[in-house]
């Protein structure tokens, strides 16, 4: 009996390490686009691959904030309701700043790796890589 229970627990340990983690598939897929895109790319040395992280929409392209903000400076003729419209609304702004949670976007990681140039020199190229939030493809790169 704990034969069997060993094995089960070797078999589940080893089924549980088989899933591909997201810095594998990072590398996987900047490892192809390398391969498509640079001049040699059998020389490609990968140097570094920065914690993958998630970009979120921000509150200033969130049509209730904007309505938010915009309402803050349409205001009555009267000197002291527009100032305590102005700050009511400001309080309200900040707030909804303040907590506004963003919608996921995109994945990015910062890669630095060295490749040769057309002309043979080996050089350090730094790139961010922008992910879809399944990992599947390369969505755009910003190389510096």
């Amino acid at each position: 009996m704990k034969n069997i229970l060993l094995v089960l627990i070797v078999c589940l340990v080893a089924l549980g390490s088989c899933k591909e983690s997201n810095e594998d598939k990072a590398k996987k897929l900047i490892k192809e686009y390398v391969q498509k895109n640079a001049n040699d790319p059998n020389s490609y040395e990968s140097v570094e691959l920065e914690k993958i992280d998630t970009l979120f929409s921000s509150y200033w392209d969130d049509s209730t904030y904007q309505e938010l903000f915009q309402k803050q400076f349409s205001y009555n003729d009267s000197i002291v309701d527009v100032t305590k419209y102005m700050d009511s609304m400001s309080v309200v702004v900040q707030e909804y700043e303040k907590n506004f949670k963003g919608e996921p976007l995109s994945l990015m990681a910062h890669h630095r790796y060295r490749a040769n140039t057309s002309f043979g020199a080996k050089v350090l190229n730094s790139s961010i890589f922008y992910f879809d939030l399944q990992l599947t493809r390369i969505d755009s790169v910003k190389n510096f």
